[in-house]
C-alpha cells in the first residue's frame, strides 16, 4: 500500500509539472463543440450550440497509459463520472489533429464521452 502512494504521489508530481497553471482548449466540428480542460482549477466545461447551458464537471482522476512517456495518451475523468476525455498527443495517433475547417494543426486528438454522446476533436495548449 505504502508502494502504491509512493507512485501516485511521483505520477502527480511529473503530471502537474507537465500541466502546471495550463490549459488545453479543444474543439470540434459536426457537431460543433467547445471544451476546456483548466488543470490549475481541475475543472472541464463543455458547450455546444443549441445546448441549453455549459456543463463544467470537477476533474476527479488523471491517468496516463502505462508504458508511455508522459502526455502521450491521457485520460481525465470528472468527479460524477458521466465525463471522460482521452488525449491522445499526435505522435502516438500518427499525426496532427486537423479541425477540418482550417490549416491548424492540433497538438492533441480527443475523444469526449459524455452521458449520451461520444464526440470527437481537437486540443491545444493555451498559451
Amino acid at each position: 500500500m505504502k508502494s502504491l502512494l509512493i507512485l501516485t504521489m511521483m505520477f502527480f508530481s511529473v503530471f502537474a509539472k507537465a500541466t502546471a497553471a495550463q490549459e488545453l482548449e479543444c474543439l470540434g466540428t459536426e457537431p460543433f463543440f467547445g471544451l476546456k480542460i483548466d488543470f490549475e482549477n481541475q475543472e472541464m466545461s463543455y458547450a455546444a450550440p443549441g445546448e441549453a447551458k455549459a456543463l463544467i464537471s470537477s476533474i476527479r482522476t488523471i491517468s496516463q497509459a502505462q508504458g508511455m512517456k508522459s502526455d502521450m495518451v491521457t485520460v481525465i475523468q470528472s468527479k460524477n463520472s458521466e465525463t471522460t476525455a482521452t488525449l491522445i498527443e499526435k505522435r502516438i495517433a500518427g499525426a496532427a489533429c486537423n479541425d477540418g475547417m482550417s490549416d491548424r494543426e492540433y497538438v492533441y486528438h480527443l475523444v469526449l464521452n459524455l452521458p449520451n454522446k461520444v464526440l470527437y476533436g481537437c486540443c491545444n495548449v493555451r498559451k
